[in-house]
């Protein structure tokens, strides 16, 4: 499995200038909020998260599990954003319209 640290290294958008990278993922990730998986993937990033805040507490480790939970939980979720707009929102990622997208007006 690939690892995204950040949107120049999706395939999609890596030869892209800064600026058009960041225009293309904005209009796609945007679109991952009508998307039950993306749901899914932000209630495991809290379930995580608050398991390292219980496991911290247990080990008498204080703030120091949430943190972890919750770093560990955001990356989780970050890597299945990604995942999940690259394969609903290819099109948009390469600058192609969208099938349902009504035609520019002229």
């Amino acid at each position: 499995m690939k690892i995204y640290w950040s949107i120049k290294s999706i395939p999609e958008l890596s030869a892209l200038p800064a600026r058009e990278r960041k225009t293309r993922w904005e209009a796609a990730f945007s679109r991952t909020r009508r998307n039950w998986k993306a749901w899914v993937a932000l209630l495991a990033c809290a379930l995580i998260g608050g398991f390292g805040a219980l496991a911290g507490r247990e080990l008498d480790m204080g703030v120091a599990g949430a943190l972890l939970g919750g770093a560990l939980g955001g990356f989780m979720l970050w890597q299945l954003l990604v995942v999940i707009t690259r394969r609903h929102y290819r099109q948009i990622l390469l600058g192609k319209p969208s099938p349902k997208a009504p035609p520019p007006n002229a």
